[in-house]
Parts: C-alpha cells; structure tokens; sequence
C-alpha cells in the first residue's frame, strides 16, 4: 500500500498572523483575488470589497489583502448564524469543509471561555465581516491551491493587558490557548 502525500502549507509567523496577512500569503503564492472574491459573493454579508495591493514593509515586499466594509459595521455575528450562511454558500467543499471547521474550534474555545455551548456562542471581532471574509477566503485560496492542511509554528502571544470592545482582558486572550495549540 502507497501513502498519499498531502499538500500541507506551512507558515511560520515570527511577528504574528492575521487572517488578511494569511488571505495575502495565499494570493502570494497564486491565488487569483477574484476567485475569491466569487466564491465569498454567496455569503450574504452585505457590501465589501477585497483591495490587493503591494505594500513594502522595512524593506520587504509582499502583497497586502484589506477587506473593505461599506456602511455599518455588525461586528456581532454568531456562530449558528456563520455555519449558516457557509453552509448556503457556493463554495467548494474542501473550503466549506475547512472554513466551518475553523469557526467551530472558535466557538469551541470562546464557549469554554464564557462558560456556555458553540451554539449560543456570539462572536465579536470574529463576528465582524471583514474576519468572516479573511477566515473563508483563507478556506476558500487553500482548496484553490489543493492544499489540505494549514500548520504553524508558534506565533508569539505577548503578555500583559489588551482592550476588547467589551473591556479589558488579559494576553494572551483567555481563548487564544485552544486555538492556537
């Protein structure tokens, strides 16, 4: 019997990772903008815009992803609502597939956090739709590039206090530990 090999992609995020710079990293690599932008059309999250640009950062060149919202901004979203709207959506299985597994280790680990179930999870900033862009078209460039599985290296998770639209809370984020592990 012969293993198959899978296409896994790699990131090593020395100063950390946002779901654009990974969106970013993807075009980098191939990925056409407008594949994405297709795919991520049927996900009712009313009007957004995905820019493409290069930008130049202490010398280093690479390509910059922003997601542009009009009008304004619901950034509570929960995680029944989400699954929903991907699961409606004309995306490609292997995205869809990924894309809800994403946002259910979110709500797995946001609901250990606040003492409830996924299901009555609410996110906020993840909630946004920008970051609902970033996560499914992450979903979304894999499966373009046939790439089965994301791993990462420890991204640095700091320390001390940060501000959420809910208050203060520490770092690094009393969810970011399931996650990121």
């Amino acid at each position: 019997m012969v293993a198959q090999m899978e296409n896994l992609l790699w990131l090593d995020p020395v100063g950390g990772c946002s779901g654009d710079m990974c969106l970013a990293a993807l075009v980098d690599l191939g990925v056409p903008p407008e594949a994405i932008r297709e795919r991520l059309a049927g996900l009712d999250l009313g009007p957004w815009e995905l820019r493409v640009s290069r930008s130049s950062k202490m010398g280093i060149v690479g390509t910059r992803v922003d997601v542009v919202v009009e009008g304004p901004r619901a950034d509570h979203t929960s995680w029944r609502k989400i699954r929903e709207r991907i699961e409606r959506a004309s995306l490609p299985d292997r995205a869809r597939r990924h894309a809800l597994a994403i946002f259910e280790r979110l709500a797995a680990a946001e609901a250990r956090v606040h003492g409830t179930s996924p299901e009555e999870v609410h996110f906020h900033e993840v909630g946004a739709v920008d970051s609902i862009v970033d996560v499914v078209g992450v979903a979304v460039g894999a499966a373009w590039l046939g790439i089965d599985e994301i791993r990462a290296s420890p991204p640095p998770l700091g320390s001390g206090m940060g501000q959420k639209q809910t208050g203060p809370i520490p770092l690094p984020a009393p969810a970011a530990p399931g996650p990121v592990s």
